[in-house]
């Protein structure tokens, strides 16, 4: 049996959540393998008059405050917009280690 934890991925959150993949010895030749999404931490300090961020489309109010979330590792679509119309794009590649960054739409 193998087990998988999960506590948030994208929008989605596990609550003690574990995925079980169970292997049958028998018929292992015909299972392939089991490949499983290197999960990246991404913070995002994102400062400035009521913001909101999207990842991958996905909407997560920060309103100043720091966003940490878990995604899959990959390339990912950040946009964040104030209320004053400031607004951020970027697209980063969550690979190798996990990412921070830090902007102001003051």
């Amino acid at each position: 049996v193998l087990q998988v934890a999960a506590t948030k991925i994208g929008n989605v959150k596990y609550d003690g959540l574990k995925k079980q993949f169970y292997v049958d010895a028998g018929k292992a030749h015909s299972l392939g393998i089991v490949k499983l999404p290197a999960i990246r931490t991404l913070i995002l300090r994102i400062t400035g008059p009521n913001v909101i961020t999207r990842i991958n489309g996905d909407p997560y109010p920060t309103y100043g405050n720091q966003l940490e979330v878990q995604l899959p590792e990959g390339r990912v679509q950040i946009e964040a917009a104030a209320e004053n119309g400031r607004t951020l794009r970027r697209t980063i590649d969550l690979r190798g280690e996990d990412y921070v960054l830090s902007a102001s739409l003051d």
